[in-house]
């Protein structure tokens, strides 16, 4: 359901239907006007509780525009239930606050007789409603109320009988809370000369006037208060229901968001393992690959070397090459100027020779 969703008239009119049945006052009862509203056809949105009082106060708060006569009927419908709310509401404060005087309470048994015939025959319609039974319409009449324990309220389980002349204020307790229903019964007893009859519980035991302005005495009203009570709790019961299956599926939901959060971060770190692996394997090829490199640059090197060792091997080898060349040159030169210096001492010896064979033969 969004917040400030717009509202149809159909649905606006549902919304006034429900709030005109069940008169909420407390958070309670506007959730059952919650449930109630989201059951309707005609509501094309879920609605909270919160987004119908505050459709409702907004309609109840508007003010009748200015240069008219008239107010539109929603809003008009919208205050008379605003009215009908205020009313409850102090006919509920008035049983809580106010005591009756003897006359008040005369008129109020009075008042409760004739209505108890009137609502005799709805209120036994099912075991969940209040028996009530009447045996006269005289103007003494006696009223009985029988609250078990298991009601919650910490009373015990007795019937009092109230006489008209009894100056006793009959307080009226309104609950919200969802408890058990109390069995109320109403029987009418003669006048009796007009003289104050004792008051007898039904196990016989006498009650005095001060236990019996403890003892909380139920009304007509405080009848159908209770009969709306038990409506509400039937329908607050389904609403706790719902509630619940709510809160099932949600827990389920729950687990399952959590479920997957945990397979997301287990596939997480699953996946930064494997990065992690893939970043070490990546790294250790890395190793291995400068490793290469290295060896190759160490390879290279030494070929280098060596290239240089035997470069310069082979440029000592022609030097020392051409140094024999040039020594075995200078042997040959000298040997050739030997042979010449013999030649020319031969010829200076034969020149000689010559001549002194020439001045022998002379």
């Amino acid at each position: 359901m969004g917040k400030g969703a717009l509202w149809r008239e159909v649905e606006v009119d549902a919304l006034l239907d429900i709030v005109a049945k069940y008169l909420p006052l407390e958070q309670e009862e506007w959730i059952q006007c919650e449930y109630a509203y989201n059951q309707e056809k005609e509501a094309a949105r879920k609605r909270s509780a919160e987004s119908m009082k505050r459709k409702f106060s907004a309609f109840k708060n508007t003010e009748k525009p200015a240069g008219t006569t008239t107010v539109p009927p929603r809003i008009q419908r919208a205050k008379e239930i605003q009215r009908e709310l205020e009313n409850k509401s102090i006919t509920i404060s008035a049983y809580y606050n106010r005591s009756f005087t003897p006359e008040e309470v005369k008129g109020q048994q009075q008042h409760l007789a004739t209505k108890l015939v009137e609502k005799s025959n709805t209120l036994q319609e099912t075991s969940n409603y209040p028996t009530v039974k009447t045996t006269s319409l005289s103007p003494s009449v006696s009223a009985s109320a029988s609250i078990p324990k298991e009601s919650g309220l910490g009373i015990t389980n007795e019937s009092v009988t109230i006489e008209d002349n009894d100056p006793v204020p009959i307080p009226i307790p309104v609950s919200n809370k969802l408890t058990s229903i109390p069995t109320v019964r109403a029987n009418s007893a003669p006048i009796n000369g007009g003289k104050n009859q004792s008051l007898v519980s039904t196990n016989g035991s006498s009650v005095s006037k001060g236990n019996l302005r403890s003892t909380p005495q139920m009304s007509l009203e405080n009848m159908n208060l209770n009969h709306s009570a038990r409506k509400r709790k039937r329908d607050n019961d389904k609403v706790f229901e719902a509630i619940e299956i709510i809160n099932s599926q949600l827990l389920e939901f729950q687990n399952n968001v959590f479920r997957f959060i945990r397979e997301a971060a287990q596939s997480r770190l699953d996946m930064k393992e494997k990065e992690l692996k893939m970043e070490a394997e990546y790294r250790r090829q890395a190793l291995d690959l400068q490793q290469q490199a290295l060896e190759v640059a160490r390879l290279d090197l030494e070929e280098r070397r060596l290239h240089r060792e035997g470069k310069r091997r082979l440029e000592d080898r022609l030097q020392q090459e051409k140094r024999e060349e040039r020594r075995e040159r200078t042997r040959d030169r000298e040997r050739e100027r030997e042979r010449e210096r013999e030649r020319e001492l031969d010829e200076r010896r034969q020149e000689r020779h010559s001549t002194l064979n020439t001045v022998r033969t002379k």
